[in-house]
């Protein structure tokens, strides 16, 4: 993901996964909480924003990324 990010980094806007910060009381691992907080966390990451059209894409398919022109639609009524 690292070495992607930075590779796309000038067309791109990421937000890179944050480490789990759940509280144990014992010491102990809820792992149901860490899958849960990890699935949420790949998610995240691997939903980039583009800085040109501001268009979501995945990080998978974010080096065919075309940006479309941004035209206003609007209807015309005679």
């Amino acid at each position: 993901w690292y070495k992607t990010s930075n590779r796309l980094a000038s067309r791109f806007e990421f937000r890179a996964p944050m480490p789990p910060l759940i509280p144990s009381v014992d010491d102990t691992y809820d792992v149901r909480r860490l899958n849960e907080h990890a699935a949420a966390q790949v998610a995240i990451a691997q939903a980039i924003r583009c800085r040109r059209c501001c268009a979501k894409v995945s990080l998978s398919v974010a080096e065919q990324h075309r940006c479309h022109r941004n035209q206003p639609t609007f209807e015309l009524f005679f």
